[in-house]
Parts: C-alpha cells; sequence; structure tokens
C-alpha cells in the first residue's frame, strides 16, 4: 500500500460531512438529501408558578 493510499484511508471527515449536513442557516440544517432540519431553541419556564390548566395536557400558550 503506498503512502498515497494510507493517507486517503485515514483522512478524516468534517463535522458536517459526520451529520450529513450541507448548509447550516440561521434556523436549520440543510442536508446532502435535500431535506432541510428545522430546530427552535427554547428556555425553561418556571413551571411552580403556573396554573394547572398551564401545565396540563391540551394546554395552549
Amino acid at each position: 500500500m503506498s503512502r498515497k493510499e494510507k493517507k486517503a484511508r485515514e483522512q478524516k471527515h468534517s463535522t458536517r460531512q459526520l451529520i450529513n449536513t450541507k448548509a447550516v442557516s440561521d434556523y436549520s440544517l440543510k442536508t446532502y438529501d435535500g431535506d432541510e432540519l428545522a430546530y427552535f431553541m427554547i428556555r425553561p419556564t418556571n413551571l411552580s408558578v403556573l396554573s394547572d390548566s398551564s401545565v396540563g395536557p391540551g394546554c395552549t400558550p
């Protein structure tokens, strides 16, 4: 095996290649498959001060 072949075999992938991401926008990741994965940043709420109707199933903010 030549040096060139060894180097090619040992070559590391970038993080984007490892997670199949073509581009990163302000709100999503665009994949090489043509998909767009949206992400949201949320802040936790202090649930202890909210009413039961605000915390329970089926609640709407």
